[in-house]
């Protein structure tokens, strides 16, 4: 859904008291009252909020009492956005409220971006952070009765929704910017905007609005300021005008600038020295992902999905990588890995992520820049991988898509279906290319092997410019859903 606006306003910031008893109650209206901040900690440091309710909950879980606490999780993808949001709401919701980052502890890496954040936020590595790995590998997760908080998704992802009916999982809390997956109506704070460029900036601008009956400045530290900041530079590219910034995104940045960074005149943002230079480091460590592999490239940015297809349960993983598919297939051939097929590295690696997560089709998008006038702009050229010194990324923005779907009649439908869904969308412009010549090296042409649309694992692939280059995965993903399913489509993430 592009350009729809799905607003659904409750008041923020309720005790974790409150937020229990409403779960555990019917709630056929909202109230519209506003909340206090009261129970957002007066003192010590993020990092010490962070570190204690993680030891705290940890410590619950091993006493049977996980369900005490509001797990505030956002989605799978674990960028900055989802990584800040989820830190911010568990901080103001106080006692007994966690972050969980569905993002295995040593995955951290993969992100630089949201290292960088983490460091000058004085959080260092992100020791302070519960990751999904630090759960007790013995206990049965979630807990019956566990309450959830959502932040930058709006439907638990189906491995939290694994206990018992009669005491099955809660969601008390989603502050979202995806289209409305219309679940939990009930939830008794339920704040969905379409379009907003940032989640952080609803969840800030939601503190700022529940703290009118208490001072707010004294309860919102810099280090924590500074994180929602980072986190909606990064995702509207510095404010830009004419970008993916809404009102929203403004109203935010207005409000954190000064509490970040001790201005007091936060007018004109978009051209402050601060967010210039905070935006341009930020993008250079996002686009900082030639180093991985194809492995790392697939999971660092990664959403699955599992949609009913009739009686059929199809499993489709959706992996964001901020290269083109050309470079990608350049630096998996300077790896040095022989094999059948070449760039045989990067072919390797994603059977093996198809391998290690079951899925039956796997679609990676790649969002990139390159220089305006060049032809390989258009998809088959050198990536710039630095922003200008406006905070910019550097270049045209370019989209490419490829497509792999694994071999077998059982999903030959769905191949086909999938194609002729992605090539008469008309929300993304997309242009069929030759894989073998995104192959083919730009100094040695013919290099790459040609092995048509279908490989000789018996897997069908092809390959996409995204002509229209504004759609990303929160417009793609459910044009994956409606075309593999129908409109109506079930799915679990």
């Amino acid at each position: 859904m592009v350009g729809c606006i799905l607003v659904y306003r409750f008041p923020f910031a309720l005790s974790v008291k409150r937020l229990a008893n409403a779960a555990n109650t019917s709630t056929s209206s909202a109230s519209t009252s506003r909340i206090s901040l009261s129970h957002a900690p007066s003192s010590g440091t993020l990092a010490e909020f962070l570190s204690t309710s993680k030891q705290g909950y940890l410590q619950s879980l091993r006493e049977g009492k996980g369900s005490d606490w509001i797990v505030v999780m956002g989605n799978e993808a674990g960028d900055l956005d989802t990584l800040v949001s989820s830190i911010a709401y568990a901080y103001f919701s106080g006692n007994n409220t966690v972050a969980l980052q569905q993002t295995p502890r040593a995955d951290l890496r993969l992100r630089p971006e949201n290292m960088y954040a983490l460091e000058r936020s004085s959080l260092g590595t992100g020791d302070s952070l519960l990751c999904i790995d630090d759960l007790p590998a013995d206990i049965p997760y979630p807990p019956p009765g566990s309450k959830f908080a959502l932040v930058d998704h709006n439907s638990l992802n189906a491995r939290f929704n694994v206990t018992p009916p009669a005491t099955p999982v809660q969601v008390v809390g989603i502050i979202d910017h995806h289209d409305d997956d219309h679940a939990y109506m009930d939830a008794p704070l339920r704040d969905i905007q379409v379009p907003t460029g940032s989640c952080a900036s609803l969840v800030a601008n939601h503190f700022r609005s529940a703290s009118q009956t208490s001072p707010s400045t004294s309860q919102l530290p810099p280090e924590l300021a500074s994180l929602l900041l980072s986190a909606i530079l990064i995702d509207t590219d510095g404010l830009k005008e004419g970008g993916k910034a809404e009102p929203a995104d403004h109203e935010a940045a207005a409000y954190l600038l000064p509490l970040a960074t001790a201005k007091q005149e936060p007018a004109q943002l978009a051209s402050d020295v601060a967010v210039l230079e905070l935006t341009r480091v930020l993008n250079e460590k996002k686009f900082a992902v030639e180093s991985l592999g194809a492995r790392d490239l697939l999971r660092r940015d990664y959403k699955e999905y599992t949609i009913a297809r009739g009686s059929q349960q199809v499993k489709v993983g959706l992996a964001t990588v901020p290269l083109s598919l050309q470079r990608i297939f350049e630096l998996s051939s300077e790896r040095g890995v022989t094999g059948n097929e070449q760039p045989a590295e990067f072919w390797s690696g994603l059977d093996g992520w198809l391998e290690e997560r079951s899925l039956d089709a796997v679609l990676v998008l790649c969002s990139f820049h390159a220089p305006k006038k060049s032809k390989e702009g258009k998809g088959k050229g050198a990536d710039t991988h630095k922003a200008t010194k406006t905070g910019k990324p550097a270049g045209k923005h370019n989209r490419q898509i490829l497509v792999v779907v694994r071999g077998g009649e059982s999903l030959k439908e769905v191949a086909d279906d999938l194609f002729a869904g992605l090539e008469t969308a008309t929300e993304l412009e997309n242009e069929e290319v030759n894989v073998a010549e995104l192959l083919a090296s730009k100094k040695k042409k013919g290099k790459g092997k040609q092995f048509g649309e279908i490989r000789p694992n018996g897997s069908r692939v092809r390959a996409y410019n995204q002509k229209n280059a504004d759609p990303s995965r929160k417009v793609i993903a459910p044009l994956i859903k409606s075309i593999i399913s129908g409109p109506n489509a079930a799915t679990s993430t």
